[in-house]
């Protein structure tokens, strides 16, 4: 189980790369991260989505 005081501050360049990698892959990516009281993070940038497939 993922609890905020497991979940990093920010995610490593490794992960990111990787968001990125799927994102050419895919049509869609739905994300469901939210820590009660903070914004929410930012997982996929603008140039992900302009690498997807559906674009």
């Amino acid at each position: 189980m993922v609890t905020p005081k497991s979940c990093p501050r920010r995610l490593s360049k490794r992960e990111m790369a990787l968001f990125a990698a799927q994102a050419k892959e895919v049509d869609i990516i739905v994300t469901t991260a939210l820590i009660p009281g903070k914004p929410a993070p930012k997982l996929i940038t603008r140039d992900m989505v302009d690498t997807m497939e559906g674009r």
